[in-house]
């Protein structure tokens, strides 16, 4: 059965609540506890937005801390990365973040043409979790 338009929408606003952390994982997990009994589709796009929008703010706050530890690291106590250190830490943190806005956008697209979606890496955890 075809999703109605209002379940793609509401879809949509789970992969799409990663733009707006830490906003949007309450909002994915609002739309997953309000809408879960009443259709699967939502429940299913709304569950693998929650856990990868988790998933990206902790590895994101532990890479955060690591690269900043890195650098400061270097300043205070000897020979670190240097420039050409914290230049590659600042091309992988945005390749990273290009990445994952990218996941998010395409389980946007996939939940407005009705169709399912899980997250690479993480969504089949993210299923047998929830």
């Amino acid at each position: 059965m075809e999703p109605t338009h209002e379940e793609k929408i509401l879809a949509v606003i789970s992969h799409l609540g990663l733009f707006l952390n830490p906003i949007g994982i309450i909002l994915a997990l609002a739309i997953y506890l309000l809408k879960k009994e009443q259709s699967r589709f939502i429940a299913q796009h709304a569950r693998q937005a929650v856990g990868f929008q988790v998933v990206v703010a902790i590895v994101g706050v532990i890479a955060g801390l690591s690269g900043f530890g890195l650098i400061l690291g270097g300043l205070f106590y000897g020979p670190g990365p240097g420039i050409a250190g914290a230049f590659g830490i600042a091309i992988i943190f945005w390749f990273t973040i290009i990445l994952v806005a990218l996941c998010a956008v395409v389980g946007a697209y996939r939940a407005l043409i009705g169709k399912d979606f899980r997250y690479p890496l993480v969504g089949d955890l993210i299923n047998r979790i929830a």
